[in-house]
């Protein structure tokens, strides 16, 4: 909506043709605590790009008629959206919530939600798009990145003629002041002390085994761990160490035991990129093994294997040389890395940016890469609360369709369809291997 004509250029399109017409494009998505709108176009058209870009924010016209566009465009998106497995698993997981908690909201938009609904309720949206808009979108909360050919100079006087002479109403700056002016807790305990932690699901769904229906081919299961808010601790990365072990792919690690047993071709573990697996309220660590039919038919095992090495890794002890290893290779990774695309880069470091995420301007370039500090208490208090018993357990599979079609029949009681192999238990005969 913002993009769709403002008072200093009213055409509904003036930004999207400009760009698009000058070898560039642009683009938006939403993160359930930050928006990131970025564009990219050739050099000598970038400041008058910038200065609609600008205006867009500064005076949106926000005019009904392009609402309903732009809602006929969100209803699109989102009938895509529903076919996508990851989807429709973080809806059924926003489902299981606790009664109150944000991430129990409604993360998409719709025809639905915004305009039905509202409609039935007797709700004006223009009003409150545009008390949204003064209530989120003052100056004082946005983070401004330009990457070019052109000199920090001349990107400077970009920012300042398009930018400078904006200002906040008096009530947002002194908002503003107030949220700076707050310490935060950071990675080391310094700063204020860290809020209760409130963990998003109902533990009554922490004691059942949700069966989704897939749409994309094969079957997996997730194992989902919801943590305290991991945003600041970047220096030392404690469940990046956890990762690091339970996916490693070498003998004596989770995937190898259960590739020898023909459970699993795959296993990933860690914190995903999306604001909702990382945010300022938890941390959603999760385990997602691609299961063969004869591990679907014998998930519990796998769980069992799962618990018996996270049993290991408490058992061991957070190791030194375990976070050197991954330290090393971090510095590596981040010496050697690609050259980064500028439009990349510019969305990049926006979010790094942010107060929510707590990094200090030095590192802003390599926090996302790079580690600096081993800190063993962390990385023993995750794997404390990183119990079988706390985890949530989903299986998905597209074969679960026909088990809701014979259920709606009566000819079925849900139950899995199993290939009984007579599996005991995961130590393969073998004596516990020790934990890499």
């Amino acid at each position: 909506m913002a993009f769709m004509g403002s008072e200093k250029y009213p055409v509904e399109n003036a930004y999207d043709s400009f760009v698009s017409g000058h070898g560039g494009f642009c683009n938006a998505f939403t993160e359930g605590e930050y928006t990131v709108y970025q564009f990219e176009v050739q050099s000598e058209h970038f400041a008058q790009a910038l200065d609609i870009f600008a205006h867009c924010f500064r005076s949106p016209l926000l005019s009904p008629s392009a609402q309903q566009r732009e809602v006929e465009a969100i209803e699109s998106e989102f009938c895509l959206a529903v076919n996508e497995d990851a989807s429709r698993w973080q809806q059924v997981f926003s489902q299981h919530c606790r009664p109150g908690h944000v991430y129990g909201k409604f993360s998409w938009g719709n025809l639905r939600s915004l305009v039905e609904e509202p409609r039935r309720r007797g709700l004006d949206v223009q009003a409150l798009l545009q008390a949204f808009r003064r209530a989120h979108y003052p100056p004082a909360r946005m983070k401004l990145v330009l990457a070019g050919p052109q000199s920090l100079r001349q990107l400077e006087r970009c920012a300042r003629d398009s930018f400078e002479d904006w200002s906040c109403a008096p009530d947002q700056a002194q908002d503003q002041a107030q949220a700076q002016a707050q310490p935060q807790a950071s990675d080391g305990g310094h700063g204020a002390a860290e809020p209760e932690f409130r963990p998003p699901l109902d533990p009554a769904w922490k004691q059942r085994v949700q069966k989704i229906v897939g749409i994309e081919k094969g079957q997996r299961l997730l194992l989902t761990w919801e943590l305290p808010p991991s945003l600041r601790q970047y220096r030392s990365k404690p469940l990046a160490y956890v990762a690091h072990l339970l996916g490693h792919e070498a003998q004596g690690g989770v995937l190898a035991l259960l590739k020898r047993r023909g459970l699993a071709t795959q296993l990933s573990a860690g914190v995903g990129d999306s604001n909702m697996e990382s945010s300022s309220l938890a941390t959603l660590f999760v385990v997602q093994v691609q299961l063969t039919r004869r591990g679907l038919a014998n998930w519990p095992l796998v769980v069992e294997c799962v618990g018996r090495y996270l049993q290991l890794l408490r058992r061991a002890g957070p190791q030194r040389w375990v976070f050197e290893e991954l330290r090393d290779m971090a510095a590596l990774a981040f010496q050697f890395q690609d050259e980064e695309e500028p439009a990349d880069l510019a969305e990049r470091l926006s979010v790094e940016m942010l107060p929510l995420l707590g990094r200090e301007r030095a590192h802003l370039l390599q926090a996302s890469t790079r580690l600096w500090r081993f800190d063993e208490p962390q990385v023993a208090q995750a794997l404390r609360r990183m119990q079988v018993r706390e985890a949530r357990i989903d299986l998905v599979a597209s074969s679960f369709a026909r088990l809701l079609d014979r259920d709606r029949d009566g000819d079925g009681d849900g139950a899995a369809e199993a290939e009984d192999e007579g599996e005991g238990d995961c130590s393969d005969g073998e004596e516990e291997e020790d934990a890499r």
